[in-house]
C-alpha cells in the first residue's frame, strides 16, 4: 500500500538491532529468590487457614536477613554467597510445605487456580537453577530465569557502556525510507548476523525487488553474509576482508562506504523515536504474547503516523 501511494522509496536498507526492555525489576540471584520465597509464604498461609493447619515458614527471619543485608551499600563476594545460601535454605523448607498443602488441598477436592500453580512451577526451576549456579559457582546458566511473572524473559548481554545487560525482547529492525520493520523478536539471545539474509528476502517480499545497498554494522559482516551479498549484487558498508587495494575505483568506494555508514544514524534516531514517543523504552505489557503485540502495534503506530505525515 505504502508503494502505491508511493509514500515509500525502496531503495537501500539499513539494518540493526536493539532490546525492547520488559517491565520487571533488576534482577539479582538473592532478589530473586527472596521473591519466590514471599510468594511461597503467602500460599503456605493461604492454604493454611482454609485447611486448618499452622505452618513455620520463618518468614520473619528471612526478611530480617534479607533487609540487613540489601542496606549494605559495599556487599563482599563472601556477604552475596552467605545470603545465597540461606535464601536457598528458606525457599526449599517452603517448597516443600507448599507441596504437601497443595496436595492436601486437592485430595480434599479443592481447585488451585493455574496462575498459582504455574507460578509454583516456575518457583521450583528457579530454585533448581540457582542451587546449581550455587554448587558451581557460576553466574550464569542456560534458559536462566530473572523473572518470577515473567519467566520468558532473558538476560541479553548488549556490552554497552550504562547497560552491559538489558532484560526484554531482542528485536532484528529493518530500516526504509524512514519506516521502521521487525523482521525477528524473540526474548532468547541471538546473533543478530544470522538474521541478514532473512531480513533481505523481506525487503525482497514487500516491494519485489532486492535492495541496491544494506548498510549495516560490522557485526553483520561474516564470511557467509558477504558470499550472499556479493551472489545477489547487493552493496555494502562494511569494509571488505583483505589487504586494501590502491586505486581510483576504491578510493570511491571507500567514500561510499563511509557516507553509507554515516547514514546509520538513521535507524539509531529510529530506534530511539521509537522507544521515547512510542512506548517501547519500557514494555509494560504482563504476558509473552502481549508483549509481542505491543511491539508490534508500537512500531505499526510509528509507521503509520510517518505516512501520515508524508500525505499531508
Amino acid at each position: 500500500m505504502l508503494t502505491a501511494k508511493k509514500l515509500i522509496h525502496p531503495k537501500g536498507m539499513l539494518t540493526d538491532a536493539t532490546v525492547f526492555q520488559s517491565e520487571i525489576t533488576y534482577s539479582t540471584d538473592c532478589g530473586l529468590l527472596y521473591k519466590a520465597q514471599n510468594f511461597c509464604v503467602a500460599h503456605i498461609k493461604r492454604l493454611g487457614k482454609v485447611l486448618g493447619r499452622r505452618v513455620r515458614t520463618y518468614c520473619r527471619v528471612a526478611h530480617k536477613s534479607y533487609l540487613a543485608f540489601s542496606k549494605k551499600r559495599r556487599k563482599t563476594a563472601q556477604d552475596v554467597r552467605k545470603m545465597h545460601k540461606l535464601m536457598l535454605g528458606y525457599v526449599r523448607r517452603n517448597i516443600v510445605h507448599l507441596d504437601a498443602l497443595i496436595t492436601e488441598a486437592k485430595e480434599r477436592g479443592m481447585t488451585i487456580p493455574k496462575r498459582v500453580h504455574a507460578t509454583f512451577q516456575t518457583i521450583k526451576t528457579v530454585y533448581d537453577q540457582q542451587k546449581q549456579m550455587y554448587k558451581n559457582k557460576a553466574k550464569s546458566i542456560s534458559d536462566r530465569i530473572v523473572s518470577i511473572h515473567k519467566p520468558y524473559v532473558r538476560p541479553i548481554v548488549r556490552g554497552k557502556t550504562n547497560k552491559e545487560v538489558e532484560f526484554g525482547a531482542k528485536a532484528s529492525l529493518r530500516h526504509v525510507d524512514g519506516y521502521l520493520f521487525a523482521d525477528h523478536v524473540s526474548f532468547d539471545n541471538y546473533h543478530e548476523g544470522t538474521m541478514l539474509v532473512d531480513s533481505i528476502e523481506r525487503f525482497e517480499q514487500a516491494f519485489g525487488k532486492k535492495p541496491a545497498y544494506v548498510s549495516m554494522d560490522s557485526i553483520y559482516g561474516s564470511r557467509e553474509n558477504r558470499a550472499y551479498l556479493k551472489e545477489q549484487t547487493i552493496r555494502t558498508s562494511v569494509k571488505p576482508l583483505g589487504r586494501p587495494k590502491k586505486d581510483s575505483s576504491t578510493r570511491y568506494e571507500k567514500q561510499w562506504r563511509r557516507q553509507k555508514q554515516k547514514e546509520r544514524s538513521y535507524i539509531e534516531g529510529a530506534i530511539g523515536n521509537s522507544k521515547t514517543t512510542y512506548a517501547l523504552e519500557l514494555v509494560r505489557a504482563k504476558t509473552e504474547k502481549t508483549e509481542y503485540s505491543w511491539i508490534r502495534f508500537a512500531l505499526m503506530s510509528r509507521n503509520l503516523a510517518l505516512a501520515g505525515r508524508r500525505i499531508q
